[in-house]
C-alpha cells in the first residue's frame, strides 16, 4: 500500500499528540500524590497551642498565668463549686468615729486606707472570695478610687461623689453600682444617723450586675504576687504605727498565733458582724503622691495616683521589708526589696496603708 506524504503527517501528528497526553497524565498524578503526601503530613502533627493566658485590658498582651485552685487576691485554696473568675466588688467605707465598729468588712480580701480631707481616712475594701451579706457604712468616692478599681476589674459600690470624681469614674469606663444605679441593694438602718447609717446587701448583687447590662465573671482575673521570697535585708517588725494624718493613726501588732497582724485605731478595730479584731496576714505601706484636688465638704480633696511608683514596706510572718512598688493602670501593686528582688506576700489579707511621701512611719 502506498501511503501519501499528508497520511504521514497525519499518523506522526497523532503519535505525538498521544506522548504529550501521556506526559501531561502523568506530571497530574505526581501534583496529586505530592498534595495528598502533605496533607497527611500536617494532619499528623499536632496543632500549635493557644494561650489562655490574655488580659483583656491589656489588648491582648500575655500576662501571668494565674493558678485555677488558689484565689488571685488572697493566694488561699478555693472551695469546692467557687470560681476564681467570679468578679471582686470594690466598696468604699466610711472611718470616722462615727461609723466605726463597721460591718463586713474583715471579710475583705484587701483593703485600701488614705486620707480623703480634714485628715478623715476612708477604705476601698475588695472582696471576691469571700462575700458578707451585709457590709456597710457606705460613703462617698474619690480620686484614689479610679486608680484601684480597675486594677482589680472590680464592680464599684459608693453613694455618690463630687462632679469632678463622677466624671473620673465614667471616663474610666468602671462599672457603677453606687446607690442610685444599684438603688435595690441599698438601705439605711436605724441605729445610726445619716450620713453614717447607708448599708449595702450583696445577696443579690451579681444579679443586679447583670440586670445592668455588667459583666460577673472575668476572663483572666487580676492577682497579687503570693509565694516565698528570697530577702537578705528583712528585719523583726512586731509593732507598726502609721500616723496617716494627725487624728488618725493606725497601729498594728503581729499576732504569733493567728499569723497576721491586728489592728487598732483609737483602741481595737473591731466588726460588727462578728465582734473581732480586724486583721491582715500583710500589711503594705504604700509612698504616695497626695496633690490637692477639688474642694468637697468646704474641705479639699486629695488626687492620690497609684497607678505609678514608689517607696514601700511589706510587714509579714513579723518581718519588714523595705523597697518599692510598682503598678499600672490595669495592673494591682508589685513589690521589690532595696537589692531590686521581687517580694511576694503571704497568702491571706492585705491591707495597704496608703500614706504621702513625707510620712514617717516607726516599726519595731
Amino acid at each position: 500500500m502506498k501511503l501519501s506524504s499528508s497520511s504521514f503527517r497525519s499518523r506522526s501528528q497523532f503519535r505525538r499528540a498521544i506522548h504529550w497526553l501521556a506526559l501531561l497524565s502523568s506530571i497530574l498524578l505526581t501534583a496529586v500524590l505530592l498534595l495528598a503526601l502533605v496533607s497527611c503530613k500536617k494532619a499528623s502533627e499536632p496543632a500549635a497551642p493557644v494561650s489562655e493566658n490574655i488580659d483583656v485590658q491589656d489588648q491582648g498582651q500575655a500576662t501571668e498565668e494565674v493558678s485555677d485552685s488558689v484565689w488571685p487576691l488572697t493566694g488561699l485554696p478555693i472551695a469546692e463549686g467557687d470560681s476564681i473568675t467570679r468578679r471582686p466588688l470594690s466598696i468604699k467605707i466610711e472611718n470616722t468615729p462615727a461609723a466605726r465598729p463597721q460591718t463586713g468588712i474583715s471579710h475583705a480580701d484587701v483593703v485600701y486606707e488614705s486620707v480623703t480631707e480634714g485628715g478623715i481616712t476612708r477604705f476601698n475594701c475588695i472582696f471576691q472570695s469571700d462575700i458578707p451579706d451585709e457590709v456597710g457604712p457606705v460613703r462617698s468616692a474619690r480620686d484614689s478610687d479610679i486608680s484601684i478599681v480597675p486594677q482589680y476589674q472590680a464592680l464599684f459600690f459608693y453613694s455618690g461623689a463630687n462632679s469632678t470624681v463622677n466624671k473620673e469614674i465614667k471616663k474610666a469606663g468602671i462599672d457603677n453600682m453606687g446607690n442610685t444605679p444599684a438603688a435595690s441593694l441599698y438601705h439605711r438602718v436605724d441605729y445610726r444617723v445619716a450620713p453614717h447609717n447607708l448599708y449595702l446587701n450583696l445577696a443579690e448583687v451579681y444579679n443586679v450586675a447583670t440586670g445592668l447590662g455588667f459583666a460577673t465573671q472575668l476572663q483572666s482575673p487580676s492577682a497579687l504576687q503570693f509565694g516565698p521570697s528570697k530577702l537578705a535585708d528583712a528585719k523583726a517588725a512586731t509593732n507598726l504605727t502609721v500616723p496617716l494624718s494627725d487624728g488618725y493613726v493606725a497601729k498594728w501588732t503581729w499576732d504569733q498565733g493567728s499569723g497576721s497582724y491586728i489592728r487598732s485605731m483609737d483602741g481595737a478595730s473591731l466588726d460588727a458582724e462578728t465582734n473581732q479584731a480586724l486583721s491582715a496576714n500583710n500589711v503594705v505601706i504604700l509612698w504616695a503622691s497626695y496633690e490637692l484636688g477639688v474642694v468637697a465638704n468646704n474641705s479639699q480633696t486629695y488626687n492620690i495616683n497609684l497607678t505609678t511608683s514608689g517607696k514601700a514596706s511589706v510587714f509579714m510572718g513579723g518581718q519588714q521589708i523595705d523597697g518599692t512598688w510598682e503598678a499600672s493602670k490595669t495592673k494591682p501593686p508589685r513589690f521589690k526589696d532595696a537589692q531590686g528582688n521581687e517580694v511576694k506576700l503571704t497568702p491571706g489579707k492585705t491591707w495597704f496603708e496608703v500614706v504621702n511621701t513625707d510620712v514617717e512611719v516607726s516599726s519595731s
